[in-house]
């Protein structure tokens, strides 16, 4: 059972009837006949030529012999070529006199003093590379491995094998993509000289392990075999867009088969497979799933003639097990606190940063892995408020909240455990409706009213700071990069109530394309000197430097660790030449490079503990940071990742557990006393507590290394 999208014929399968039921097929196209004679061995001419009276399939166990067909095969493809019609025989071996002429393998071979050589290759082709469904695209490196099998020593051979190991030996550890992102440090060096893998007809019982390994692959052809069995470790094969199998002797389909999150086509015709793992409804941009000539049960048979390939990817991701929820993220306690010096009138802040993923971007055409119930909105929202109480933060730092969502939902239920907040929303709500603007997205801020006292708020909008400010000038840049883009960032400046010092959060959302690297160098840029700007009117006198007063600068940056906007954030400034502005001009700002006075850190700068923060099939990368003032801040703890063990299960998040594409970072941190700060500030009177259970553990707790 099989169902094309487009209502075509898709390749060498015919929309026929009767195929697979035994009944003769209409054999007066003579296309149509060519292509079945080459998957069944069977054709019009067959009583007149008494070498097809059976297919024409290797029997041998080893898959080197089984790649040499007989003699007899070989006439009998030439006795019914010779009986066919004179369109398919021109469809045939003007194919392959074309690739024979054009082909690496063919000019090496003309060349090599053996006329006879490339004739024995295209002989010892079986039938099923020579179908349109199988060959035509791949016969290149069918002969390929045909001609290594017959002259292993050759230098073609040998050079394709040395230039392959050696760009094998600078593969890149991931693939990196959210929306397409590249990241560059991980580029190939060499590219692969093939992709695909063509293995059809040679009487393969077993694939060797080694095939998976083959990592670079996009399409792998193993059809016409007697494969009884698909390993799981062809969930290695992460980048294959086309896997046939069709025409073996498989029962079952490995669930793993759902993590290759790339296929377009999933070719499983004339199996026995009579279950399809509900693990393959992950398979979000599979186009053509082929079940024909399988006992395939109901409700499948139905809903894949009814609904297509699409209705049933739905199926099988929509009833997906449950599963069993995420282990306890680890919390990693910081050794450094009892050398720091420390003392008893230092207060402990404990922050949290989370892009929840908002609504309007959660839709099934981006992350169509994800069961559509567990992708809703009444749903996702009380797995991020369960995520916000267990952490018990004194300060929580959200992105992508919609104002709707803010107003509804966060604030009302964080008021009543005792938080106050702010919200900053994107710049294009200024010019929408009011019901247009409530689910527009931006930065919401939470704070402890028991524990800090507000000061002042402020949206920085970054476009806007742009147009207004001389520094910029009016570049073709700005115009046709910048100005587009509408992300915000918050700041909040709080005073602690028990201690009386003060200090800033600051909350962003930088841009998300990789193409805009300038773009999110720049925001950062404007966002600190606002920081700066906003602090100075706090500290003491003119003489107090910036990074003596208190900053914490978290959120969702979009930026690799490696990128400009980290390295501007740890090093404090950036060269004007820098790679990630890619010459494009901002005018005064930019024009001596971008530097700011915070002197800032990474709270996890010192920990191999997570490997991603946000995570889809795509792409999987640290993007998430919280920075902070090493003058006056100690990191005395912070929350690791997400157990690798449980994420290699799915091939991205939001799931049934975890509601968002990102994870929640958490820090706690010592705030050193007044006294050890250049200037002093009124101790105000302690508030009520509010409730938010559970209670936080960071105080003395016989299970302190753990965040249930």
């Amino acid at each position: 059972m099989h169902h094309q999208t487009n209502g075509q014929n898709s390749g060498g399968y015919s929309n026929n009837k009767n195929y697979g039921s035994g009944v003769p097929p209409n054999y007066s196209n003579p296309n149509y006949t060519m292509q079945h004679y080459m998957l069944y061995g069977v054709g019009p001419n067959q009583a007149a030529n008494p070498h097809l009276q059976n297919p024409i399939t290797p029997n041998s166990s080893s898959p080197t012999q089984a790649m040499h067909l007989s003699n007899t095969a070989s006439n009998s493809l030439n006795a019914y070529a010779n009986n066919y019609t004179q369109q398919a025989q021109s469809q045939l071996y003007g194919t392959l006199a074309q690739q024979q002429a054009n082909s690496q393998i063919s000019r090496y071979l003309q060349n090599s003093g053996k006329p006879s050589a490339l004739n024995s290759v295209f002989s010892a082709l079986p039938l099923g590379h020579l179908n349109q469904q199988d060959s035509r695209p791949h016969l290149q490196s069918s002969i390929s491995t045909l001609a290594s099998s017959q002259y292993p020593m050759t230098p073609f051979a040998k050079e394709m094998m040395e230039r392959h190991n050696r760009s094998k030996q600078n593969a890149p550890m991931h693939a990196h993509a959210k929306a397409n992102r590249l990241d560059k440090s991980n580029e190939l060096s060499e590219p692969h000289l093939w992709t695909e893998l063509d293995v059809g007809g040679v009487g393969i019982k077993n694939i060797s392990l080694d095939t998976f390994n083959l990592t670079h692959l996009t399409a792998l052809y193993l059809c016409h075999n007697v494969i009884t069995y698909l390993p799981p470790e062809i969930s290695k094969l992460t980048n294959l867009v086309k896997l046939d199998v069709s025409n073996n002797r498989l029962t079952v389909i490995p669930p793993e088969l759902g993590r290759l999150v790339c296929l377009k086509e999933l070719l499983l015709f004339d199996n026995s497979i009579a279950h399809i793992p509900l693990a393959l409804g992950t398979l979000y941009k599979l186009e053509f799933l082929g079940l024909e000539g399988n006992p395939i049960g109901e409700p499948l048979a139905s809903m894949l003639l009814k609904n297509g390939t699409a209705g049933v990817i739905a199926y099988l991701r929509d009833n997906s097990e449950f599963g069993e929820p995420p282990p306890s993220r680890n919390w990693i306690q910081v050794d450094s606190v009892a050398a720091s010096g420390i003392d008893g009138d230092s207060e402990r802040v404990r922050l949290m940063t989370y892009n929840i993923l908002s609504d309007q971007y959660a839709t099934p055409a981006q992350y169509g892995y994800t069961p559509n119930w567990a992708l809703d909105w009444n749903s996702r929202k009380d797995l991020i408020l369960q995520e916000i109480a267990s952490r018990d933060c004194d300060i929580i730092c959200l992105q992508e909240v919609e104002q709707c969502q803010y107003e509804e939902l966060f604030r009302p239920e964080l008021e009543r455990a005792g938080y106050d907040s702010f919200f900053c929303i994107k710049t294009r709500a200024r010019t929408m409706s009011e019901q247009e603007r409530s689910r527009v997205d931006g930065c919401a801020t939470f704070w402890r009213k028991s524990q800090f006292k507000k000061l002042e708020t402020k949206t920085v909008e970054f476009s806007s700071y742009a147009m207004s400010s001389s520094h910029f000038g009016k570049t073709d840049t700005l115009f046709t990069r910048f100005f587009n883009k509408d992300n915000v960032g918050g700041i909040i400046i709080l005073e602690s109530v028990n201690k009386g010092t003060k200090m800033a959060i600051a909350n962003t959302h930088l841009h998300w394309d990789p193409a805009c690297s300038d773009v999110k160098l720049i925001q950062i840029a404007i966002f600190a000197s606002e920081i700066e700007k906003t602090i100075q009117a706090y500290l003491p006198d003119k003489k107090t430097p910036i990074n003596r007063f208190p900053v914490i600068l978290c959120g969702d940056f979009n930026s690799f660790p490696n990128s400009g906007v980290c390295e501007y954030l740890t090093k404090g400034m950036t060269a004007a030449d820098h790679q990630d502005l890619n010459g494009h001009q901002y005018g005064a700002f930019a024009a001596n490079g971008l530097s700011h006075k915070l002197s800032l850190k990474s709270a996890y700068s010192e920990s191999n503990e997570l490997s991603f923060t946000n995570f889809t099939p795509t792409f999987k990368a640290v993007i998430d940071y919280i920075w902070y003032t090493p003058s006056c801040f100690t990191v005395t703890g912070y929350l690791g990742g997400i157990s690798s063990d449980y994420s290699k299960k799915f091939v991205g998040f939001p799931n049934q557990h975890l509601p968002s594409d990102h994870i929640s970072l958490v820090s706690e941190f010592i705030l050193k006393s007044p006294t050890k700060l250049p200037y002093n500030t009124p101790v105000y009177p302690a508030k009520s507590s509010g409730t938010f259970t559970p209670k936080r553990n960071h105080h003395g707790s016989n299970n302190a290394n753990k965040y249930q």
